[in-house]
């Protein structure tokens, strides 16, 4: 495995696509914008993130140990070890004082899951040739053998080597 995407605490790794669809009310951002603001945030906040959703995908995932942000529309990716999970965010009850907080303007907006990410980083180098698909009808497909414009927002994944030594 290599190191940019090297698990912590789980062996599997969330593929997140950002921003499929805008939302009618609620504040949109491009992808590689949004992908962006995630990388200057954890950059002011010593490499943490809170990540904030309500992708079915997220919940009860302690297999976890990375998640890997990404959109087909642009190369920037960025991943993060995973920290710690949970239910329920509100912005209205989430603790000040966490080193762990969501960036602007997620930390204002409810959410089911959460994600606590350190080392949140650039992803400089991904093949995914490299990475195989563990769940769902394209499981153990290399995620190279998939459209770039698969609609599958969130993929788990884990590198090839792993996946044929099991």
């Amino acid at each position: 495995m290599n190191s940019a995407t090297e698990n912590t605490s789980g062996d599997r790794i969330l593929y997140v696509r950002i921003g499929a669809i805008p939302r009618t009310r609620i504040l949109y951002l491009p992808p590689e914008q949004t992908l962006t603001e995630y990388l200057k945030h954890a950059e002011a906040h010593d490499g943490r993130l809170l990540f904030t959703g309500n992708q079915r995908a997220l919940r009860n995932r302690n297999d976890i140990g990375s998640i890997i942000f990404y959109t087909p529309h642009s190369e920037l990716k960025i991943v993060g070890d995973v920290a710690d999970m949970g239910d329920g965010y509100n912005p209205k009850k989430w603790n000040p004082e966490s080193s762990y907080q969501a960036a602007f303007p997620w930390n204002r907006m409810p959410a089911n899951q959460w994600i606590a990410l350190d080392h949140v980083r650039r992803l400089e180098e991904f093949d995914p040739d490299g990475y195989v698909i563990t769940a769902g009808k394209e499981k153990g497909k290399k995620l190279s053998e998939i459209a770039s414009d698969f609609y599958n927002y969130t993929m788990t994944i884990v590198p090839a080597d792993e996946w044929y030594a099991a």
